[in-house]
């Protein structure tokens, strides 16, 4: 079972350590938001810094 992924965006897979994902999980939940929109805010972000 595969979720509907909307034409202007993409699903990308990648491996992190356990850890992290824990890490990333604790921030997203005191955030209020889901780890995928934590970590599309992040590379954004990083993206944008990147071209300054």
């Amino acid at each position: 079972m595969s979720a509907t992924v909307s034409d202007n965006n993409t699903r990308l897979t990648f491996t992190i350590s356990k850890e992290l994902k824990s890490q990333v999980e604790d921030c997203a939940k005191k955030e209020n938001r889901s780890v995928s929109n934590l970590i599309n805010v992040a590379l954004q972000d990083y993206v944008k810094k990147g071209k300054s």
